[in-house]
């Protein structure tokens, strides 16, 4: 009997030694939020003067980036992927790799609670600084201790499931650089070097569905009173470290604005009363027909996407901080 719990131990420590030596190597992840760490990677190299867009999927596919980085002059990276990892746990993580002349860019999507994320994004939150975010995500024991254990399981199991498509990108391109990059495995296919998605999200469907799909976000008393202390600690710190901080508001359908109008600017008013960071524009400046939206009222097509990058190059213009030409990169 206790020959047979020495060797139980003997193989538990391997396999824990085992996929420790997995998470540990820049493997890349099987699964579209492992992205998280290819655009955190996106401000690791150049200078400061970028622009860096942060939000949630509003951004992931209908910003495009290169026409702001040419009518801009500025560099621009796109942080925006997933609602899911709200607005300062991302701050948090792109803060160690801003420059001074940088500015951020922040475009919460109406219904976003900055500083919450959900439950299915935290392991990725974990993967982008383990050391430092153990204990702010883990540290309740023994919940934390249990959410640890299925996190680390989660991720060393995502990077096993994309051991068949690396292989086959290394047996393509005669090179092994997909097993040392980490983040997404098929990043490269789906995001171009400003971080914007190649796809767009589904065909514009039925204005009654997209209709159906919205909601009175400003109602709920958790967004409506939400804390803006985390957002505005960011705005304060990297103020000081010469990195300017900005929000804009997101693309909205007309008729959702014109319901819930006297909430939503209930809401504006209490950003702009509080906010220590400059608000640029307002709500109206990105107001758009149903049939300009795809699968939610968060998401624009194709011609949402121009109407909606041309405002914003026109607001960002407008803002004395702003100019930069292209030669003093």
């Amino acid at each position: 009997m206790k020959r047979l719990l020495n060797k139980t131990v003997v193989l538990a420590s391997l396999v824990v030694g085992l996929m420790l030596v997995v998470f540990l190597l820049p493997l890349p992840y099987n699964h579209d939020l492992s992205a998280i760490l290819n655009k955190r990677d996106l401000l690791k190299d150049g200078p400061g003067g970028r622009i860096v867009f942060v939000g949630g999927s509003g951004l992931y596919s209908a910003l495009d980036s290169p026409l702001v980085e040419q009518r801009l002059g500025r560099p621009v990276r796109n942080i925006g992927l997933w609602a899911g990892f709200g607005i300062t746990p991302v701050l948090r993580e792109i803060k160690p790799y801003l420059h001074a002349g940088d500015v951020v860019i922040v475009i919460p999507e109406y219904g976003l609670t900055y500083d919450r994320y959900l439950d299915v994004s935290r392991k990725w939150i974990f993967a982008l600084a383990p050391a430092r975010n153990l204990m702010p995500l883990y540290g309740n024991f023994p919940a934390g201790l249990k959410a640890f254990v299925l996190d680390f399981i989660g991720l060393v199991r995502s990077k096993f499931e994309a051991l068949p498509f690396a292989i086959r990108e290394a047996i393509k391109n005669r090179g092994l650089s997909i097993f040392t990059r980490g983040g997404y495995v098929q990043y490269r296919t789906f995001f171009n070097g400003n971080g914007d998605s190649f796809r767009i999200f589904p065909a514009a469907t039925s204005p009654e569905l997209i209709r159906q799909r919205g909601e009175d976000y400003f109602s709920i008393q958790e967004y409506r009173d939400q804390s803006l202390t985390a957002l505005n600690d960011f705005c304060r710190d990297e103020g000081g470290q010469g990195v300017r901080t900005a929000l804009m508001f997101p693309a909205y359908p007309e008729e959702e604005y014109r319901k819930f109008r006297a909430g939503l600017l209930q809401y504006e008013q209490r950003l702009r009363n509080e906010l220590l960071c400059p608000i640029i524009g307002n709500p109206e400046d990105f107001l758009y027909p149903y049939g300009l939206f795809t699968d939610t009222i968060h998401h624009l097509g194709i011609e949402g996407r121009r109407m909606r990058t041309e405002r914003l190059i026109a607001l960002l213009q407008a803002q004395p901080w702003m100019r930069r030409t292209a030669s003093s990169r």
